[in-house]
């Protein structure tokens, strides 16, 4: 039979392994937990690195492509647009303007004059007037200027005197980069004539505005034009009109920037 002290002896060293064990699995555990956490953190500093990258690559990856023509638009809508009648123009003048980057086509027998005027030093009308020598009181213009050049500059003159009762549709003409909406400016003399009607105005517009507005239709290489014909001969109707018209979709259909 053990002796009482021995007893003593071997249940101190039972308590005592018993306690060394838990201090270890006490130190192991908490170690554990902290390489768990260090980890942790670790990776949610690495995840959060990676999406920080990602995103700052994705930023200035979208900021490097280059931005669609500003044209993009109004291209695939000339795709789709009728295009004006052909008409020979192989034997008309070219003119180029190395300045501002454009050119057309003319007819032969037409006077053209290149116009620059300023109105109290704030705004330009900086446009091409063309008069057709066989055909009297009908000028047309043409005007072209970068976009960027604001709204203090003008592709046109400044007209007034034109009687306009009411203006009509003339649709949509397309020259394979460049879609343009036709308009006319009438004038019914009711008081001579309640059958006759004139054409004072035919203008190419921006299309998709209302009846009564015409800004510049867009061109290539961020520019902006318009062409339009004023009419002030009485004479001008019918066949005579249809031809000149004809000759100004042929020279809208040369239109070029460059």
């Amino acid at each position: 039979m053990a002796s009482p002290q021995a007893t003593f002896v071997r249940s101190s060293c039972v308590r005592t392994l018993t306690s060394d064990a838990f201090f270890v699995i006490f130190l192991t555990k908490h170690y554990l937990y902290h390489v768990f956490m260090q980890q942790r953190y670790f990776y949610a500093l690495t995840g959060i690195g990676v999406m920080l990258v990602g995103g700052i690559f994705l930023v200035w990856s979208k900021r490097m492509q280059p931005e669609p023509p500003q044209n993009q638009t109004l291209t695939e809508e000339a795709v789709n647009t009728p295009k004006v009648e052909h008409l020979d123009t192989s034997d008309w003048k070219t003119y180029r303007n190395e300045e501002f980057g454009f050119k057309f086509k003319y007819p032969t027998d037409w006077l053209l004059e290149e116009k620059n005027d300023k109105y109290d030093d704030r705004y330009v009308f900086r446009y091409l007037s063309l008069k057709p020598l066989d055909v009297k009181g009908i000028t047309i213009e043409v005007g072209v200027k970068n976009n960027f050049e604001g709204n203090r500059t003008y592709t046109r003159s400044w007209h007034t005197g034109f009687a306009v009762s009411d203006f009509e549709p003339g649709g949509k003409v397309a020259n394979g980069h460049s879609s343009v909406e036709k308009k006319y400016g009438v004038y019914q003399a009711k008081a001579y004539n309640e059958n006759r009607r004139n054409v004072r105005l035919i203008f190419y517009c921006a299309p998709g505005e209302p009846l009564t507005q015409c800004n510049n239709f867009q061109i290539e290489n961020g520019k902006s034009a318009f062409i339009g014909a004023y009419v002030d001969n009485d004479d001008i109707s019918g066949d005579s009109l249809k031809n000149m018209e004809q000759k100004i979709d042929a020279l809208f259909s040369t239109l070029v920037s460059f």
